[in-house]
């Protein structure tokens, strides 16, 4: 379920705001701790005007190191005193473009809906994946790392680390690491490049028993210069 929630963490455990979704405008109320939220989306009227509006109960968690909140929601009983369906919301803080530090707040994951895969090696698998929030189309590799020998495991972090520190048009933007200790998986979730890589269009080209532009290799080496 996506919002956009503007909260005003309010003195003595007070929660206040503004939101909107899919169905429309909402004033936020509750109350607030360290660790979690609970609030009630209170709509003023139906999208079309007039009737009953049926508003929606959340219970969340705060994930402090990238500031986001993700939980269950459920409806209220309607004017019948039936109750229906809830399911699962996702909050990003409105930094959430910056990039965040290794975390096993497993938590985080959920901000994410798993697409389709792209492709599966030795150790792990890369999928297409969506942010809840905010809908943007991002990648994720998941990775075993118990199938890696302890250089291959210094490669990675050393991948992660770099990526962390580069803001570059020609380098591909990272975003989150999610450690996932119990199953011994590393989430690396980074920028989605719809043509994909150099070394997919590498073997595009071969399979197809091609010759690159040369325009195209000197515009590709400008490039990986510039990065």
């Amino acid at each position: 379920l996506a919002l956009k929630i503007r909260f005003n963490f309010a003195v003595g455990d007070l929660l206040e705001g503004q939101g909107k979704d899919a169905q429309g405008d909402f004033i936020v109320s509750g109350h607030y701790t360290t660790t979690e939220v609970h609030f009630v989306c209170v709509r003023a009227s139906s999208p079309g005007g007039g009737g009953f509006v049926q508003n929606r109960l959340y219970t969340g968690t705060r994930h402090l190191e990238d500031m986001s909140i993700s939980g269950r929601w459920a409806p209220e009983a309607d004017q019948f005193g039936q109750v229906g369906q809830g399911g699962e919301f996702a909050i990003a803080h409105e930094d959430s473009e910056r990039r965040f530090a290794p975390s096993y707040d497993v938590l985080r994951l959920k901000l994410y809906f798993v697409m389709e895969r792209l492709a599966t090696g030795g150790f792990g698998t890369v999928s297409r994946v969506q942010r809840v929030v905010d809908g943007k189309i991002l990648v994720w590799k998941e990775l075993n790392y118990t199938r890696m020998n302890k250089k291959e495991r210094r490669m990675m972090i050393t991948e992660v680390n770099i990526l962390r520190e580069i803001e570059h048009q020609h380098v591909v933007k990272y975003y989150d690491t999610v450690i996932v200790k119990e199953q011994q998986k590393i989430f690396i979730i980074i920028q989605h490049c719809p043509r994909g890589d150099v070394g997919a269009m590498i073997e595009l080209y071969k399979r197809r028993k091609k010759r690159m532009d040369e325009g195209f290799l000197w515009q590709g080496l400008k490039q990986i210069l510039l990065a």
